[in-house]
Parts: structure tokens; sequence; C-alpha cells
């Protein structure tokens, strides 16, 4: 895998995929996310991906599914992320909370290749739940 980046002579950098998709990282987190922000939300996009196709399968699909991730760095430079948490919220279809939490630990210790590319000692831990105003499956 390879993605191309190129400075646009300010604060930005463009990046383009193979898939020719594109992407503006801007060191000042203006124009687009900084860094550190895009690799929080490819965290949170990789485990998303992972619960939804893992519900999918359990036959357990939302219809809806929203994450919420933090992290926390650390105060000297390189400053890399010492720990992240991930809040999951589903709502809506055929989904429970046993189904959730089980496909949610699934991605986590299993199927997310970005998390798992984080230093071994970065902090991580997640939750997950069902809305309250979610109807409840037959």
């Amino acid at each position: 895998m390879q993605v191309d980046l190129e400075w646009n002579g300010a604060t930005g950098y463009d990046i383009t995929t193979p898939s020719g998709a594109s992407v503006l990282l801007d060191s000042d987190a203006r124009d687009g996310p900084s860094p550190m922000e895009a690799l929080l939300a490819a965290v949170a996009g990789c485990m998303a991906i992972d619960v939804v196709h893992i519900l999918k399968r359990m036959r357990r699909a939302p219809e809806r599914l929203s994450a919420r991730v933090s992290g926390r760095r650390a105060d000297d430079h390189p400053r890399r992320f010492v720990s992240i948490r991930l809040e999951f919220t589903a709502s809506g279809g055929d989904v429970v909370q046993d189904r959730l939490e089980q496909s949610v630990e699934l991605s986590f210790a299993k199927y997310c290749s970005v998390l798992h590319s984080l230093a071994k000692d970065t902090e991580t831990s997640w939750s997950a739940r069902i809305a309250a105003d979610s109807p409840v499956p037959a």
C-alpha cells in the first residue's frame, strides 16, 4: 500500500490514495484534520467498519452507529498517543447490547489493523451502548 503526499506551500498536505480518494491534512487543523486527528479518525473508522460488518454477519445490524474517540498525548516529543478511548453508540435495526459489545471486542482484540499498528504500550479502551431512544428488536 502507498499514498502520495504533496505539500501545498502553506500548512496543508494533499494526500491521494491508490483508489483516487484525496484528503487534506493541515498542520494547523484549520482546513483539514491534523495528522493526529486523522489518526484518531482512522482508528474509529476502522473499528466502526469492523463492528458494522460483524453485526451484519450476526444479523444484528443497527440502523445507526456513531463513535467518539479521544486520545491523550505524551507531554514530551514525539508527543505520541499514550491512551485512546473509543465510545460506540448504536441504535435501531436488530442490534442488541451483548452482540454490540461482542462485535466491538472482536474489532478491538483481533481485526482493526489501524489500532494494532499503534505502539503496543498505548493504553486503549472502549465502551458500547444502545441509544436510549432505540426501539427494542423483536
